[in-house]
């Protein structure tokens, strides 16, 4: 549903509101149901591969969240999360560091 409409969700307030969804739904999962939980791993999914590296800034908000469902009791679930956790590592950004080495 979300990644249908990932292109016209680029700029700043209407990535940050979805993702403010999303990581709700994440960080409440206790009282869940799994199916919510594996659609919600689904749409961030989606909205990750349609953004490609617009999804960069947001990296540091979603790496966390979708960290703790890979441990997730159903197996859909921990699927998804890591296959989602797999495509946000490999679109992290290698920083140089700023200060000299000694």
């Amino acid at each position: 549903m979300a990644s249908l409409c990932a292109p016209s969700i680029s700029c700043f307030p209407q990535v940050t509101l979805l993702f403010s969804i999303y990581l709700h739904h994440f960080s409440h999962a206790i009282c869940l149901h799994w199916l919510l939980l594996f659609l919600t791993c689904c749409c961030v999914s989606g909205v990750i591969e349609r953004l490609g590296m617009g999804v960069v800034p947001y990296v540091v908000l979603l790496v966390v969240p979708v960290l703790g469902r890979m441990s997730d009791q159903c197996e859909d679930v921990r699927l998804m999360a890591t296959y989602c956790f797999a495509t946000l590592i490999r679109l992290m950004p290698l920083e140089v560091s700023t200060f000299p080495f000694v």
